[in-house]
Order: C-alpha cells, then sequence, then structure tokens
C-alpha cells in the first residue's frame, strides 16, 4: 500500500544553509559574480527552462539579500540553449568571452554532453541542474562536471523497484520513449533492472518518437495497435517524455484511450507541471524523478515552497527545484573555498556536503548527487480545484538508487 509520508532524516532539519551573512561575505567589493543559465527557454520544453530560472533565481535573490556571497552580489545571465547541441556550445562561448566561468541548466543531456568538452578546454564549470544521462559521470567523466538532478541510472533502479514492489501483476512493460540518447539508455537500464528483480516480468514494444516532435499519432497508433485484449490487466507502459511532449502523446493519444489499455504508468523524468498543463485530461500516471515539494519535511524545503509561492504563485516543482538546490550548492562551496576560482570551486564540492530542499547531500568521487528519488502519483479529477490531484508520494533513499 502506497502511504503519504515524509521521509527524510529529523536530523537533516537543522542542517539547513542559513541565510544569515557568513563570515567569508565580509570582505570584498568586487562587481556581481555572474552564474550563466544555459537551458531551453523557448519552443515546446519551454517550462523546463522557465522553472529552473524562477527557481534560481529566488535562491540568487534570498542570498544578495543577506549579503551576497563573499561580498559579492550574484547575477544570473540567462541563454537559450534551444534544445540545441550547437546552440549549447555557441551560448557556452558567448559566456566565456564575457568572462563568466560558472555554469548551470542544461535541460537535454545531449547538449550538456556537447558543452562539457568546451567547459573543459576552457575551465569552465558545469552544473547539470537538469541533464541525466550517466555518461557524464562515467564514460564522459570530466572534473569541470556536477550532477544536481539524479541520473538516469538513479532514477531507473527507482523506477524498476516501484514496478516491482507495486505492480507485481503487470507481466509485460511497453515503452514510449523519446529518440535520442536519455530515452534509449533509460528504456535499456529500466528493463535491464526490472528483469533482474523479476525473472518472469518481460519488456514488450519499444517506440521511440523524435524529440521535437508535434504530430506523434502516429506512434501512439504504432504503440497500441498490437496490445492484447486484457492489456489494461497485464500490460504496464513505461514512459521517457517531459515536458510538451508528454503533453503530446496524452493529448493525441486520447483517441484511441491509449492509458486507457495499461493498467499502470510510470512516468521517468516527468513532473507535476504536465498534470497541471493538461488537468482532467491527465491519466493516472505515477512520475518519477527529482522532487515533489510535500515530499521533503526539511526546515529549508519549508522555506523554499513558501517563498517560491509568494513570489509565482505556484508550488515549486522538480525543475524549480533543481535552479534552488544548483544556486544553494555553488554558495556553499564558494563559502568554503573563499574562491571564485573554478578549481577551488571544484575541489569545495568535492570535499563538503551541500544544503538543498531535500536535505544535507554530498557528492559522490564521480560528481554524482547522492540522493533520493521522488516517486509521486498524479491523475486527473475534473472535481478538484486544480483539475487534478497528486494523492500519493515516497521517496526512494539513495541507497537504493545507487549503480
Amino acid at each position: 500500500m502506497i502511504v503519504r509520508r515524509m521521509l527524510v532524516l529529523s536530523a537533516l532539519f537543522a542542517l539547513a544553509v542559513p541565510l544569515a551573512p557568513s563570515p567569508s561575505r565580509a570582505q570584498g567589493t568586487a562587481g556581481a559574480l555572474k552564474i550563466g543559465l544555459i537551458d531551453t527557454i523557448s519552443g515546446a520544453y519551454a517550462q523546463v527552462g522557465t522553472d529552473t530560472q524562477h527557481g534560481a533565481q529566488l535562491a540568487i535573490d534570498e542570498i544578495n539579500a543577506a549579503g551576497g556571497v563573499g561580498g559579492r552580489r550574484l547575477e544570473l545571465v540567462v541563454k537559450d540553449e534551444q534544445l540545441n547541441p550547437t546552440a549549447t556550445v555557441q551560448a557556452l562561448r558567448e559566456l566565456q568571452s564575457a568572462g563568466v566561468t560558472i555554469t548551470m541548466g542544461y535541460a537535454s543531456s545531449a547538449d550538456c554532453l556537447a558543452a562539457l568538452p568546451v567547459a573543459a578546454q576552457n575551465d569552465m564549470l558545469v552544473m547539470g541542474s537538469n541533464c541525466i544521462a550517466t555518461a557524464l559521470t562515467t564514460t564522459k567523466f570530466d572534473k569541470h562536471f556536477f550532477r544536481v538532478a539524479p541520473s538516469d541510472t538513479m532514477l531507473t533502479s527507482a523506477a524498476a523497484q516501484f514496478a516491482h514492489e507495486h505492480f507485481p501483476a503487470i507481466g509485460t512493460w511497453d515503452a514510449y520513449a523519446p529518440d535520442y540518447v536519455t530515452g534509449h539508455d533509460d528504456w535499456t537500464f529500466f528493463s535491464e533492472k526490472l528483469r533482474r528483480l523479476s525473472p518472469g516480468v518481460q519488456t514488450g514494444k519499444a517506440v521511440f518518437v523524435p524529440l521535437a516532435a508535434q504530430d506523434v499519432r502516429s506512434y501512439v497508433t504504432a504503440l497500441s495497435s498490437d496490445l492484447p485484449a486484457d492489456s489494461a490487466k497485464s500490460h504496464g507502459l513505461y514512459l521517457a517524455t517531459f515536458g510538451g511532449a508528454t503533453a503530446a502523446v496524452v493529448k493525441q493519444g486520447k483517441p484511441e484511450n491509449l492509458f486507457g489499455k495499461f493498467a499502470a504508468t510510470i512516468n521517468v523524468g516527468g513532473s507535476e507541471p504536465t498534470a497541471a498543463q493538461l488537468g482532467a485530461d491527465f491519466p493516472d500516471a505515477w512520475f518519477v524523478y527529482d522532487y515533489y515539494h510535500r515530499a521533503y519535511a526539511t526546515a529549508m524545503n519549508r522555506r523554499f515552497v513558501a517563498a517560491y509561492q509568494k513570489a509565482y504563485r505556484d508550488a515549486p516543482n522538480s525543475w524549480s527545484y533543481e535552479g534552488y538546490a544548483t544556486i544553494y550548492a555553488l554558495r556553499s562551496a564558494i563559502d568554503r573555498a573563499k574562491s571564485v576560482g573554478v578549481d577551488q570551486i571544484i575541489a569545495a564540492l568535492e570535499q563538503a556536503p551541500i544544503s538543498t530542499p531535500k536535505g544535507v547531500l554530498h557528492y559522490r568521487s564521480d560528481h554524482e548527487l547522492a540522493q533520493p528519488v521522488t516517486v509521486f502519483e498524479c491523475k486527473g479529477d475534473a472535481s478538484a480545484p486544480k483539475q487534478y490531484t497528486c494523492p500519493h508520494w515516497a521517496a526512494i533513499p539513495a541507497d537504493k538508487v545507487a549503480k
């Protein structure tokens, strides 16, 4: 049974970074410390970058109101990556030319992978607020990269455990995923982990959709056409979309009752904004991602939620959390390093824990953030004030999702 619960240890509550100025802020009269946000702020996935920007700006406003970092105010410089590796690298080069050496954001793992070698060559820091490809902390590892979001390995581990424990009657899982590195990797990771946990479970059809596709009706038909008559009891849907791609498949799948043909839907990488956008039309689905605002009971999270609701008239979501957490991670590292040099920030991130709304976390040697993964259910409900509800949530502890 899924039970509503807040799963953060009470010992973490008092450890959130205080907003009072620290001794390191008493020095320095230099100009603003600029942080480059490279994210998708236009097109179908604009909400990812916009919400990341909102969370980051909220953190910056709080920190500046408390005296800044090392006596310097923080300032966000925003660049649109356009969900395009070429545009991402161009944005990175523009920041480098302007003397900005600290960057964050990166909605797409493909964009993050393209940016990292250029950043490393120019001694720039890449804080991966959004990008989740495991390669960034394994085969493509470079010391200049630190991840804030959970990796796809962590997310798929949590999804496989959840499917195994809560949907044991489902014998086959089918997939609908974006046709790029993360979409393919995630389905492979999920399938392998689920088969290890439940050897009798089968993987069925996998449909991969171009990331920028707007008309997905043919892909919906390809997924649903061969399902058996009892699929609503025997098949589960692994959905690896986010943002506009999820909205597209829900809307265009409705005439074929796509989601009604599956016993359960697990959406890895999706988040509450999609449910908010679709309202009563949103199917019953379990999101597996970074954060849900009611899932963590730390003092820092309570403050974050209240401040975000006041500033933006809505609760924070995973992307706004990622922007907020990134800025506080940088603040912690710069305070400890007493320097804004990239090498010094890297050393500080490697050596000391950081405070986030999810709790006090630490970076592993591969620059993966050891953290819980959040699982929460949302579904359309015409009788609810927002036309949808999110009735259940849980956190999968960090040690359960570590690779």
